[in-house]
């Protein structure tokens, strides 16, 4: 056995973990079923607000080894159809035909805080703009909002339930887009 890295992905339900780790200690994990079995009752149980596993370190818990996975869902309730007066979603993107997943996140939060008029905007909301518009929806759509937020400053992430759009989203949005409005 050699000590390359290796990694195994599980999945119950809507719950996935990934073991990572040397080849070694992968392999030990998938010949003892009872190791995964206890990982998945603690991951499960975490989820579900009943312990932590691992060890703490500056404030955050962290697990040697697994990552979680959450999913997004659709807003049911949400209308993107441009009801009362609003325009829908599907016509705000065509007008400013957002060119990356970054500028795709500025418009879809955008919309949803100043044309929908959403109280509290979370990462479910911007999935949904995703599936309406027919857009492909980032591997990582957390990890997405983060990188608008870190690298552009166009979304604020702060509170992931309650995503907001700062004044150089706000400009960004309203004026930047599209970019091929500078060209003409």
């Amino acid at each position: 056995m050699s000590n390359d890295r290796a990694r195994i992905s599980v999945k119950a339900g809507e719950t996935v973990i990934e073991i990572e780790g040397s080849e070694k200690y992968v392999e030990a994990k998938l010949k003892d079923p009872g190791s995964l079995d206890q990982l998945l009752s603690k991951v499960v149980s975490k989820k579900q607000g009943k312990g932590t596993t691992g060890q703490k370190r500056g404030g955050k818990t962290q697990t040697k080894g697994v990552r979680r996975k959450e999913g997004c869902q659709i807003v049911k309730d949400l209308d993107l159809s441009g009801t009362g007066g609003k325009k829908p979603l599907k016509v705000f993107y065509e007008e400013k035909q957002p060119s990356s997943n970054l500028e795709r996140n500025a418009v879809f939060v955008f919309y949803l805080k100043r044309i929908a008029k959403i109280a509290k905007v979370n990462r479910n909301h911007v999935y949904t703009c995703y599936k309406d518009v027919d857009e492909r929806v980032p591997e990582n759509l957390i990890q997405s909002l983060r990188d608008t937020s870190h690298h552009k400053g166009w979304v604020d992430t702060s509170m992931m339930d309650d995503l907001k759009i700062p004044t150089v989203g706000e400009n960004f949005v309203e004026h930047d887009l599209p970019k091929s409005k500078k060209s003409k």
